[in-house]
């Protein structure tokens, strides 16, 4: 498996025609302003086969937040909360080699008012050969300028 890459779309090209995907180039930064729209870009390769040919692998995605607790929860303790989201799919087909576009929907609803943490977790399980590996990449979520 690649490393994780970090992909957007600029916004002299949002509008074109064709698909999202091929106006994607590698974002810079990991500070991260809200309406940006990225994507998680990365490979997997070396899947095994089974005898009739097919390829079966799990892609596990797993968006770990760190947010602000309330007044109570800094009064009592630890002011910080971790917040998980997840998803799995499965994929079945030939190919030994394949890519991999994940558009993330990274909103500040928790607290729009203060950055925000967050680390993606990538985990490729190949169901034929029982290999596992993961990756993360961690970002930094901004406030828009009306929250600060």
């Amino acid at each position: 498996m690649s490393d994780l890459r970090l992909m957007s779309v600029p916004p002299s090209v949002r509008d074109e025609g064709g698909s999202i995907l091929q106006k994607t180039v590698p974002y810079p930064y990991d500070t991260v302003p809200p309406q940006t729209p990225l994507f998680l870009y990365f490979e997997i390769y070396h899947l095994g086969q089974s005898a009739q040919g097919q390829t079966r692998y799990t892609v596990t995605y797993e968006a770990r937040r760190q947010t602000r607790k309330g007044f109570l929860g800094r009064l009592f303790g630890d002011d910080t909360n971790t917040e998980v989201t997840s998803t799995t799919a499965e994929y079945t087909g030939r190919k030994r080699r394949t890519e991999e576009y994940l558009q993330l929907d990274l909103d500040l609803e928790a607290d729009p008012k203060r950055p925000q943490s967050t680390q993606v977790t990538v985990r490729v399980t190949d169901n034929v050969t029982g290999n596992e590996i993961e990756r993360s990449i961690s970002l930094t979520l901004t406030p828009s300028e009306g929250g600060r």
